[in-house]
Order: structure tokens, then sequence, then C-alpha cells
């Protein structure tokens, strides 16, 4: 079996059986081999959030992000309790949120926040 490297054509069909008839060919299917995960490393160091803590809306300030990057607020337990899309302005709406620590991940960035 020849490897499977970056820019690789996989050309796949298939032939899907009804009862009895003749089997019936589906169109090619082309994909390129792409092994990037297309996400930036970022470290706590390039993201930073304040105040801390907070009691409404959240400054996010983020130098490498260029707007509509995917913010994920997470509880102490991992779980999500919000997301949101990082704007320019980098400010965020967190009165909702009940009292208590908090991560914000943005990218391959968490930091964590306290909410008042």
């Amino acid at each position: 079996m020849a490897s499977l490297s970056a820019g690789s054509l996989i050309r796949n069909n298939a032939d899907i059986f009804f009862d009895f008839n003749a089997p019936v060919r589906t169109n090619d299917a082309d994909l390129i081999a792409d092994f990037s995960t297309r996400v930036s490393e970022h470290s706590a160091e390039d993201l930073s959030v304040f105040p801390s803590p907070v009691e409404d809306r959240l400054t996010i300030q983020a130098n490498w992000a260029k707007g509509g990057e995917l913010i994920f607020v997470l509880g102490m337990d991992g779980r999500m309790v919000l997301t949101s899309v990082f704007s320019r302005n980098g400010a965020m709406d967190v009165s909702g949120l009940a009292p208590g620590l908090y991560h914000l991940q943005m990218g391959s960035a968490r930091v964590a926040f306290l909410k008042r």
C-alpha cells in the first residue's frame, strides 16, 4: 500500500444495490489529503481578559485574532456554558453567568476569569 502524502488525490465511488436490480453507481467523490488542523498555536500570554472579577461585560484582547473566531466559556467542571464570536471591539456579555470561576478559550489559548 502506498503512503498518503499531503496533496494526494483520493477518488472514490460506490455501487448501491436495490433488491435484485443492477447496481447504481454514484458520482465520483474527490478528496485532497490535507493534514493541517488550521488551528494556530497560542498561549495564555497571547490572550487577555479583564476586568476580573467581572460584573457584566468582559473585555477580550488577542492581537493575533482578526475577528470571527469562536470563544468558548467553560465552567470549572469543563462544561461549555457560553459561546460567542470574537469581534474586534472585544466586548462579551457575561451577565447571564452565575458567580464563579470560568475558563475562556479562544483558539488554543485559555485563560481564567472570575464572575462576581
